[in-house]
């Protein structure tokens, strides 16, 4: 006859063959990962990571740098200087680009940092066109007289 286990046991003993079940998943999907390539040939943002370096030719913090990455087609995400966000993009022909409304979460910020924040999301939000320069990412809104400029983050 086998022994009577307690609650506790029984308890214990599910969550460790969770645990090893969870585990045994993840080491599979490791096993099927692709290795990092360059981005397909008329997607050159697909895989990048940038940094704000001049909104509307305006430096920003140094201690709270927004940031803008495109982690798969149709995809945009990032750190708005306190918050995250993420949604949806569309990248055209000839340097076109258009954000669809962005959610982001909503953290209390200090106000500098709110500030910079909703000045980048909003202009985010009206980005038309795009430009590569080497390392530099030229995004630009209607009626700005500058575009947001973005340096490509570090592989």
């Amino acid at each position: 006859m086998p022994p009577v286990l307690t609650f506790a046991q029984r308890l214990r003993v599910r969550l460790r063959a969770t645990v090893m079940a969870c585990t045994g998943l993840l080491a599979l999907g490791a096993c099927g990962s692709q290795p990092v390539t360059a981005p397909p040939e008329g997607l050159p943002l697909l895989g990048t990571e940038w940094r704000l370096q001049d909104l509307q030719g305006q430096p920003v913090l140094s201690s709270n740098v927004p940031t803008l990455s495109f982690p798969r087609a149709g995809r945009v995400a990032g750190h708005g200087s306190c918050n995250q966000f993420m949604g949806g993009v569309a990248v055209g022909p000839q340097g076109k680009l258009k954000f669809s409304p962005l959610a982001s979460t909503r953290m209390a910020c200090e106000a500098a940092v709110n500030e910079q924040e909703t000045r980048y999301l909003a202009a985010l939000q009206q980005v038309q066109a795009y430009e590569l320069q080497g390392q530099t990412l030229l995004l630009f809104v209607p009626g700005q007289a500058q575009p947001l400029r973005l340096k490509r983050a570090s592989p």
